[in-house]
């Protein structure tokens, strides 16, 4: 019985997604989040092997759509099966990063999902296939537009965001990808995704970025500035207060004034998305003005 309700899943997720809003539960996602719940209910020992086995099968199927139920199916079950995942992570690791070289543009998509999912659950241990995860992830931003592109973008944000050492040496490329990124097109949600991620990076890297400060802070607070999507807005104000704690106040105080003030005004706003960056900014910024925050308590406090 377990066996045909992992495969009718897997079956069930193979259906073409592009037909359904963007909002919308596809069977895709419901199938998923069965394969979710089995893998987190039952033991391991039980459920592994069969999920393994199906999988398997599925990964190596000449159909694109059961290729990338494949790849999902290896994030969902990084949860529930997380120890009996990281023994094998020389197997599985190289599994997904092929999958960035599909030519089906959803099994690559799915390749950036499960990164994700992996670099949350399947912690410390993923962490030390940065050599190959960041790398591919980097290539793949250069190759991919679009949706795909954007699975990256995820990934790039979990994987440096559960990371420490690991990223600072992978700053030099990291950083300018990822700036160009955030100001490059129309797209506003990849352009949000990047910074997103930028953030995650500066966290890691704390004062390993103060040599990318100048580069930086420019484009950030152009886009605080003069941008209208309140979504890219808002990351790029989390992220440019997450940089002037990790640079510092005597780099960050030719912006200082401006950038508070738009903060301040976010927090006026109904935006929620605005008002929490907004906070994060001030809470940053707290950490690098000590008694000097005084200037803004009253207001923020309010």
């Amino acid at each position: 019985m377990l066996n045909w309700v992992i495969r009718v899943a897997l079956e069930v997720a193979c259906e073409d997604e592009e037909q359904y809003a963007a909002k919308e539960d596809t069977p895709t996602d419901i199938a998923m989040r069965l394969l979710d719940t089995i893998s987190t209910a039952i033991p391991n020992k039980i459920i592994f092997t069969p999920f393994m086995t199906a999988i398997g099968e599925y990964r190596n199927h000449a159909d694109g759509l059961h290729r990338k139920a494949a790849v999902l199916a290896i994030g969902i079950m990084s949860e529930g099966c997380a120890e009996p995942m990281k023994k094998r992570l020389d197997e599985i690791v190289p599994n997904i990063i092929s999958a960035f070289d599909d030519p089906e543009d959803a099994v690559k998509q799915a390749a950036g999902l499960t990164t994700g999912y992996c670099a949350m659950y399947l912690l410390p241990q993923i962490t030390d296939y940065h050599a190959q995860i960041l790398p591919a992830l980097l290539h793949a931003l250069d190759r991919y537009t679009g949706k795909v592109k954007q699975k990256a973008l995820y990934a790039i944000d979990t994987f440096c965001e559960n990371c420490e050492h690991e990223v600072l040496e992978y700053l030099e490329l990291l950083v300018p990808k990822l700036a160009q990124t955030s100001s490059e097109g129309d797209d506003t949600e990849t352009k949000s995704m990047a910074v997103s991620a930028l953030t995650s990076i500066v966290c890691a890297a704390d004062k390993s970025m103060t040599p990318y400060f100048d580069q930086l802070a420019q484009f950030l607070y152009n886009i605080i500035a003069n941008e209208t999507d309140n979504t890219l807005k808002a990351h790029s104000l989390q992220c440019l207060g997450q940089l002037a704690q990790s640079s510092g106040i005597e780099k960050f105080q030719p912006y200082q004034d401006t950038v508070s003030a738009i903060a301040m005004e976010a927090l006026k706003t109904t935006q929620s998305d605005l008002r929490e960056a907004a906070f994060a900014y001030f809470y940053s910024i707290a950490n690098i003005l000590n008694e000097n925050f005084m200037q803004y308590s009253d207001f923020v406090m309010t």
